[in-house]
């Protein structure tokens, strides 16, 4: 079976070559420059349209909720479970204590012992049932756009709807456990996106995220592009135009411009098109009661 390959298939092949052919110095100067000109036509080129080349899948499994018997305070914001009830690490809760309305963030966990983003407001209680649920999950940060999110247990992807749409599914009734139908991109934890889950996980199960990525940098001698290995060449035309372009040197600039754009082309025409079916969907908040109003009929609009 044949490997592609190219002599322009690393990044210390691409720069020394247009340094090489520019009769350029090595100087640390000069090599910067150009790294930073393949990078420049790195991402111009791969987001120039649709790219098949950054689509990615990622993997998420989510925790199970926790249900257990714990103690809860009115004015602190300790919530102590009985000995033995345990909670994963770095993952976003939420607290719920049925025989209370409010829901509340958690803010850590230690052992046994939950501890609120917020005071409890309800009524001290030693025997309190305690729900402790993931609300989210973070994204990666290498994520740029999200094609879709699903699990194998629904027959659906699930439906990507806005934040305050997912407050108001939300809040149309208690707290659900069950496999997620929703979600939502809401806000950054450590500057990666976080996905609202809803209803949230009763079991533990594994999300599948459909996305395209940011275009990587390229910074050490072995990093390839993600641009295809026959399409390489195209970095060197960039690079060697800009080269020139810097030296002033308009006739060498002219040239290695054309080569560029008539490869660029070449990629363009032989690229796939990505295909898309556009849907229509309207989603209901599950728990609420939609009555829509009829008018009564008028005989007279045969007229």
């Amino acid at each position: 079976m044949t490997q592609p390959s190219s002599p322009y298939r690393y990044f210390s092949d691409i720069y020394n070559a247009v340094i090489k052919d520019a009769k350029e110095t090595t100087s640390s100067q000069i090599v910067s420059l150009v790294q930073r000109y393949i990078n420049e036509g790195h991402e111009l080129i791969t987001l120039g349209k649709k790219r098949d080349w950054l689509d990615q899948q990622f993997t998420v499994q989510v925790n199970a909720a926790i249900n257990a018997q714990c103690t809860v305070t009115r004015g602190s914001p300790i919530v102590t479970f009985v000995n033995g009830t345990t909670f994963p690490a770095n993952v976003e809760f939420q607290f719920w204590n049925p025989g209370f309305q409010e829901v509340y963030n958690v803010a850590g966990t230690s052992s046994n012992v939950v501890t609120l983003n917020t005071p409890y407001l309800g009524t001290t209680n030693t025997a309190a049932t305690g729900l402790v649920f993931q609300s989210s999950i973070i994204l990666d940060p290498s994520i740029r756009q999200i094609y879709q999110i699903y699990h194998q247990f629904n027959s659906m992807p699930l439906t990507d709807i806005g934040p305050q749409q997912m407050r108001a599914v939300q809040e149309a009734q208690s707290p659900q456990t069950d496999y997620a139908t929703y979600y939502t991109i809401f806000g950054q934890s450590n500057g990666a996106r976080r996905a609202l889950l809803y209803p949230y996980p009763l079991t533990s199960y594994t999300l599948y995220i459909d996305a395209n990525t940011y275009v990587p940098v390229l910074s050490n001698p072995t990093d390839e592009p993600v641009i295809p290995m026959q399409y390489r060449q195209i970095l060197y035309w960039y690079a060697l135009y800009k080269l020139y372009t810097y030296h002033r040197n308009t006739q060498w600039a002219t040239e290695a411009y054309t080569a560029y754009q008539l490869m660029l082309r070449r990629i363009d025409a032989e690229t796939r098109a990505e295909i898309e079916f556009p849907q229509l969907s309207v989603v209901y908040p599950r728990g609420r009661s939609l009555k829509m109003f009829t008018p009564p009929f008028d005989p007279n609009w045969r007229n």
